[in-house]
């Protein structure tokens, strides 16, 4: 009974990572060969750099990458079931549960899992879970990065993922049964009310 909470503790996505932000925090972050990172809140991303390649994980919640170019050395970001290779770029990736999502704002990025491979465009989207993948499809890429200026947007977004990005910058515990987590939501809510969330949900 002891040793449980600790067991827990230790598991938990990305508890080892080199960047973490709390609920309703978020950074901003210049890595090493001056890429940057803009990391929202509930967020954690491991860094590794080496001779042939710059790796970078994504363990849970969302990040906009802003990628400095080197053509010896990929760009490549894990984040759930994919891997992200930068082709000289911008885009955001969102990790909620086992699904991921990549939108891309600047050139294309080539999408990889043990089933599917894709170039995404600038102005697309590319999403991947739920034992589905959608994209890539075109989408609004300003509402969707939203988040960097203090609003969310959601557009037909499965509830239980719109649950995910308001319990990471809230910092609540959601249950939702598999029937609800299905519901799709659109919706626009801002950082600094969040309290009004789930009365509009509802």
């Amino acid at each position: 009974m002891l040793l449980a909470p600790l067991a827990f503790w230790l598991t938990r996505a990305g508890r080892f990572a080199d960047y973490r932000t709390l609920a309703g925090d978020s950074c901003e972050l210049l890595l090493p060969d001056g890429s940057h990172v803009d990391l929202s809140a509930g967020s954690a991303l491991s860094v590794d750099y080496g001779e042939t390649a710059r790796r970078l994980t994504l363990h849970q919640g969302e990040a906009f990458f802003q990628v400095t170019g080197d053509s010896a050395r990929p760009f490549v970001v894990k984040a759930g079931p994919a891997d992200f290779t930068a082709l000289g770029t911008a885009f955001n990736i969102r990790l909620a549960g086992d699904r991921v999502r990549l939108t891309v704002t600047e050139h294309s990025v080539l999408a990889r899992s043990s089933a599917v491979e894709a170039v995404v465009e600038q102005g697309q989207q590319f999403a991947l879970g739920d034992g589905a993948t959608a994209g890539p499809r075109a989408v609004d890429s300003e509402a969707e990065t939203a988040w960097r200026h203090g609003v969310l947007v959601f557009r037909a977004t499965p509830l239980g993922e719109v649950i995910d990005v308001l319990a990471r910058n809230a910092g609540w515990n959601v249950m939702l049964s598999d029937t609800a987590k299905r519901i799709p939501v659109t919706a626009m809510f801002s950082l600094s009310r969040l309290d009004e969330a789930p009365e509009t949900i509802a």
